[in-house]
């Protein structure tokens, strides 16, 4: 039975779900996200949300969704701890289309493509609010996205052919408007991971102009690279180290790869009548994965050479129009929504192998991940010494341990000390409000010691483990 409890405007609405690790699949046409179970790839009750769902964004924490529904012009706020969604009206037309959290987890900003506006919630108190630029105006904002640093957020203005800068202060105000001549209609946008560039690509194209803008984010001047082809991206992906950017040209059944050191690109061909729609950097940056719709398979690039290439390992996405590819934090799954078929096919990211197909979502598109995970990363910088202490004429061996935290990732309540790789030897655990140093005492001589720390967070979700060996004095 559902309970509604109205507070203002604001409406909460109790649902049932869990903060397992688990896959969150947006149904575009329907009023909810399908849930999959990502350990077992079973489906999981719908999570109801308003018309139209979009992009969401996901706290830090991995507890909360936040998702833009683009009919109902609202933004749903999806507690999966207390079951409970918030749901935050926008103005009547506003018609949002994503949601982008920025890196230090206050604000989630959304653009709101018909009330030329961008928005964003604090998410300390759920408070909405709207960024004022005068003495210009958002036109037909489409997508944005927020340098790593949580200084800048990019938006494309689609009606305006430029991309307005907001710097996200205590209050949010415009900053550079990046212009160029070549600028048409820009929809698309990714930043890269090092926080040194913003790729921004035209919604329209013809007559062998597709242009990309390559974005200096300290000099705000933008690269321009000429495609050359008859078509538009659909989609950008940045690799994790950020050197290639790689750009989804459905209408000529290419992927162009753009090096990001000096704007050279090259043509990656996916076959005839392909239609490549989406590309998904895989979690270990070997491979970049590719949706493609006509074919209804994933294209699978080889990332790690000098130079991108199509490998012969093109499997089928075992269902109709794949129009996404989520890549599960778990490192190992990655996921590809198969719009026409309205299913879900998940597959290894190693060995490209399909491992569930048939998962049934009424009209999936976006992929996003939320729950406790174990795919936090490690603790880092880990070191470790053998001191001597003397007691008269005694002496004490003491391995002395210390890291730091894993980012992103927290806040941790405390950390497990293991002497195996199996971790069934605990060592001793060190509180998350203490310093990050511990002592094991008491080591035999002559001998080497190796140690593995997991971080664990309020939900009892542990970080990927981060190890050390000690060698003797």
């Amino acid at each position: 039975m559902k309970r509604v409890v109205f507070v203002a405007v604001l409406a909460f609405v109790q649902i049932a779900y869990s903060v397992d690790p688990t896959a969150f699949v947006v149904n575009i046409a329907g009023s909810d996200l399908t849930p999959i179970d990502i350990a077992t790839d079973a489906p999981l009750p719908s999570v109801s949300t308003g018309s139209g769902p979009r992009q969401f964004a996901v706290s830090l924490d991995k507890t909360k969704l936040y998702v833009p529904n683009q009919n109902a012009d609202s933004v749903s706020i999806i507690d999966l701890v207390t079951n409970m969604t918030l749901t935050v009206p926008l103005a009547g037309g506003d018609s949002p289309t994503s949601a982008v959290i920025t890196p230090d987890g206050a604000r989630v900003y959304i653009p709101c493509l018909f009330g030329n506006a961008v928005k964003y919630i604090d998410t300390s108190d759920n408070s909405l609010h709207t960024v004022s630029v005068p003495p210009m105006t958002f036109n037909n904002p489409t997508n944005l996205v927020v340098t790593p640093n949580s200084q800048e957020v990019y938006v494309t203005n689609q009606g305006a052919s430029n991309v307005f800068v907001i710097n996200n202060g205590a209050v949010p105000s415009l900053g550079p408007i990046i212009t160029n001549v070549n600028m048409d209609h820009p929809i698309q946008i990714a930043a890269s991971p090092d926080g040194t560039k913003v790729f921004v690509a035209n919604g329209t194209s013809g007559m062998g102009n597709s242009y990309v803008f390559s974005i200096n984010t300290t000099t705000h001047t933008p690269t321009v690279t000429n495609f050359m082809v008859n078509s538009a991206a659909l989609s950008i992906a940045v690799t994790n180290d950020s050197a290639r950017a790689y750009f989804a040209m459905t209408d000529v059944d290419q992927v162009k790869v753009l090096d990001t050191s000096n704007n050279t690109f090259t043509t990656v061909s996916t076959g005839m009548a392909t239609q490549p729609v989406h590309c998904a950097v895989s979690t270990n940056n070997s491979k970049v994965f590719v949706a493609l719709q006509m074919s209804n398979q994933v294209g699978v690039i080889d990332n790690s050479g000098p130079s991108p290439t199509m490998m012969s390992s093109t499997f089928s996405s075992s269902g109709m129009q794949p129009e996404f590819i989520g890549i599960s934090p778990d490192g190992v799954k990655a996921y590809v929504s198969n719009t026409g078929s309205g299913t879900v096919t998940s597959f290894n990211q190693s060995t490209n192998a399909v491992i569930t197909t048939g998962i049934m979502a009424p009209s999936p598109v976006y992929i996003g991940f939320a729950g406790s995970s174990p795919s936090v990363n490690p603790t880092s910088s880990v070191t470790g010494a053998q001191k001597s202490n003397r007691f008269f004429s005694q002496s004490e061996l003491i391995n002395v341990i210390t890291w730091t935290l894993p980012s992103p990732g927290g806040p941790f309540v405390n950390y497990k000390i293991f002497r195996n790789a199996e971790l069934t030897d605990l060592a001793g655990q060190v509180s998350g409000d203490s310093a990050l140093i511990f002592k094991d005492q008491n080591r035999a001589p002559n001998q080497l010691y190796s140690y593995y720390i997991v971080a664990v967070d309020a939900l009892g979700a542990e970080s990927m483990v981060g190890s050390v060996t000690v060698a003797p004095l």
